[in-house]
């Protein structure tokens, strides 16, 4: 679904990025989240600090969640408008701070990886706890499918844009 800046501003969507990492074979980064089962992978996202811009989230939780650090990537596009998504029930049920959002309101933005697969390091970085069991390089389309089904209309969006900008 995509939001307005007022729509996505209003309380019950918890403000976030989402980041693609393309590589120079226009491979997309793609990670499972610890204790993940299954064919399911999904690209680095999080939350908007208090005075934050979203560029500036999208690179803090990159290097965060993938250790891949500014000098490394190159800014490429971000989509125009917030991309939201609701959380399921059961997911709400088992993570008692997310059940007063409706759902997560993002920016997305894509990059361009300038470093080398060493760079990478998901053990989890600037104090954050590691979200990630294994990461790999894989085209766009192959993360659209195999994405968390609740996440996929945001996936095609935001993939479908970013697809003619390299």
């Amino acid at each position: 679904m995509i939001l307005d800046d007022a729509s996505a501003s209003a309380q019950h969507w918890r403000k976030c990025v989402g980041v693609c990492l393309v590589n120079d074979d226009g491979l997309a980064w793609g990670a499972q989240r610890i204790g993940q089962t299954g064919d399911v992978w999904q690209m680095p996202q999080g939350g908007i600090d208090e005075g934050e811009d979203p560029e500036t989230a999208a690179r803090r939780e990159l290097y965060e969640e993938t250790g891949v650090k500014a000098e490394h990537v190159e800014l490429v596009a971000e989509y125009p408008q917030w991309l939201a998504y609701e959380f399921p029930e059961e997911i709400k049920q088992k993570n008692e701070w997310l059940a007063k959002y409706r759902g997560q309101a993002q920016r997305w933005f894509l990059f361009r990886f300038k470093g080398k697969d060493a760079d990478v390091d998901i053990s989890g970085l600037g104090g954050e706890k590691p979200e990630f069991q294994k990461w790999q390089w894989m085209p766009m389309e192959r993360l659209e499918e195999t994405v968390i089904e609740w996440k996929r209309g945001v996936y095609t969006e935001a993939l479908g844009a970013f697809k003619g900008k390299l």
